[in-house]
């Protein structure tokens, strides 16, 4: 009782009151005591002279019972809290590891331990460490004569320079492709440390992130650490089993519930577990969009759209699945078709099974970034441009989003409960000048009007004008002009494209200056073939070749005849 100020106050306030005899000793009751009776058993024990073990997973319950119980030096000597002070100091704040297993023990105490300020100790001490720990591998890599940081440096020297592969294959590399490291794919690095991290509340997660963030930590190492905190908090979305589904659902689940109701009072404890379990996966999520990096391209595209399937899962706020689309959409050039194959939710209004609407809206973000990209370059010309002063770079980009597209499409086109609309919405994005050829087009058009044969003539005709036969391969034209579900217009411009095309061919068949002769001071020479056969052998093959055209398109003619009877 002497080591207590606090329970020596209260004995003593039972003395004065008469309450306390021989017979009928005083009961001091404490509610919500720190660390709770275990804790409470070792204190005992100290006062008493026995010997325990301090340890990091109980040295934040100590500390923070020592103040609680205002065990402080002015009444015991060398009390409780000298020692857990003289152990935080010169054990546990001396080693990253055991700062974050102390940190992620003061869950249990929060506003005990926020009280001593043992929390904030922790998390700079987190922070300072995990920078000078980078600028260390920085400056020996200097020293070596690297200037680089590699994706994969380790040492067998110092722990604290190990890195990482982030186990979660599917967000960097495709299913059949061989394993990429981060840095080639993306600049993300996953450090040791992230794995430690992990362990904690989202919401001590997020003011060490914020701390190391103003220390100076890369964004490289932010944006890895960000990607395991939320593989290891939400891999029960990803159906990686039950047991441990979340850190949310350890211990100190019940206490993030209530630091959560003083902010969302539209959560209690009447609900059912799996109602809270969900309001609490929808704040780590949100949370860890906003600690998104700004910095572009920075994430792996697939994990970005792993986030952005979560939010849309667990219905987060319209501004969190923006600014994921709006990621997204920046390096759109890297997704597949099936990676866009995202469904709708069982609640929506429309019937329709992927969700279309997002996909729109991230090709929007993408074509945007574009028009911005022009606007700034100003079509300059420079040894990586073309003609037209635009980057072969951004020409490479928008070419794979718009075959992209074109495929997405055709997925998406069997969906009997799609509408043309929609259909059309996002075909009229695609930039025609950047599409090669249209058969790709054609065949997720011709895909959307056989599993929609109820059509009327305009929707038809407003899915069907974005198609240009101009672009069309000879196959798909001859496909398109017996193709019975194209309306009579489309029917009438493949064959007069096709017609043009011939018309082309016999133009330059004719023309002075073909292949297979060459022009010298304004004389033709005839190019002699490897058989010796004369130019006009040459000009015989092609005319046969042209009548055979003819004839085709005479058959098309009487069939376009016959479909206008």
């Amino acid at each position: 009782m002497k080591k207590s100020l606090r329970i020596r106050r209260l004995v003593g306030e039972e003395l004065n009151e008469g309450n306390f005899t021989m017979s009928s000793p005083a009961v001091i009751e404490f509610t919500n005591f720190p660390g709770g009776p275990e804790t409470f058993e070792l204190l005992i024990k100290f006062c008493y002279g026995i010997n325990f073990e301090m340890t990091t997973l109980n040295v934040a319950n100590l500390r923070c019972a020592a103040e609680f119980l205002e065990m402080i030096d002015e009444h015991g000597e060398e009390n409780i809290i000298t020692h857990t002070e003289t152990f935080l100091s010169e054990i546990v704040f001396r080693s990253l590891d055991k700062t974050v297993e102390v940190l992620h023990s003061c869950e249990h105490v929060l506003s005990m331990a926020e009280e001593v300020k043992l929390v904030n100790r922790c998390i700079d001490v987190i922070a300072s460490k995990i920078y000078h720990e980078q600028q260390k591998l920085s400056n020996r890599l200097q020293a070596e004569g690297n200037h680089s940081i590699p994706w994969n440096y380790n040492s067998t020297h110092l722990r604290e320079l190990q890195s990482a592969i982030l186990p979660t294959p599917n967000w960097n590399q495709d299913e059949d492709s061989t394993p990429v490291p981060h840095t080639i794919n993306r600049r993300v690095k996953v450090d040791w440390w992230a794995e430690k991290l992990s362990l904690l509340r989202i919401d001590l997660y997020q003011r060490v992130f914020t701390a190391m963030k103003a220390s100076g930590v890369r964004a490289e190492s932010l944006a890895g650490s960000l990607m395991k905190y939320a593989e290891s908090s939400l891999k029960h979305l990803h159906g990686q089993g039950n047991q441990g589904a979340s850190v949310m659902m350890s211990a100190p689940f019940t206490t993030a519930i209530r630091l959560k109701t003083k902010h969302h009072l539209d959560i209690n404890f009447g609900h059912n577990h799996k109602t809270i379990q969900q309001h609490e996966q929808r704040n780590v999520l949100e949370t860890i969009i906003s600690l998104l990096p700004t910095e572009n391209n920075l994430f792996p595209i697939s994990f970005l759209l792993s986030l952005l399937r979560d939010a849309i899962a667990l219905d987060t706020t319209v501004a969190c699945q923006l600014d994921l689309e709006r990621r997204i959409g920046l390096q759109l050039e890297r997704v597949t078709a099936n990676d866009l194959l995202i469904p709708t939710l069982p609640s929506d209004t429309d019937d329709a099974m992927y969700d279309v609407d997002l996909v729109q809206r991230v090709l929007v973000n993408y074509l945007q970034q574009d028009e911005n990209f022009k606007n700034e370059h100003n079509f300059s010309l420079n040894s990586d441009s073309d003609e037209n002063g635009i980057s072969l770079n951004y020409q490479k980009g928008i070419r794979k989003v718009t075959e992209v597209i074109v495929q997405y499409l055709a997925e998406i086109a069997a969906d009997a409960n799609l509408r043309a609309a929609k259909f059309a919405a996002i075909a009229e994005k695609l930039p025609s000048h950047f599409r090669a050829m249209d058969d790709g087009l054609y065949r997720a058009i011709d895909i959307f009007l056989k599993a929609h044969p109820y059509l009327t003539d305009v929707e038809k005709r407003k899915v069907c004008k974005l198609l240009d036969c101009q672009k069309l391969s000879r196959e798909a034209c001859f496909h398109a002009a017996q193709n019975e579900r194209l309306p009579v217009e489309m029917l009438v411009k493949v064959l007069y494209c096709e017609q043009m095309r011939i018309r082309n061919a016999l133009v330059e068949d004719e023309s002075p200056h073909q292949e297979g002769s060459y022009n010298y001071g304004g004389y033709s020479l005839n190019k002699i073939s490897n058989t010796g056969s004369p130019r006009m052998d040459t000009l015989s093959r092609l005319r046969q070749k042209n009548k055979f055209l003819k004839e085709e398109v005479a058959k098309l003619q009487v069939h376009i005849y016959q479909l206008l009877i």
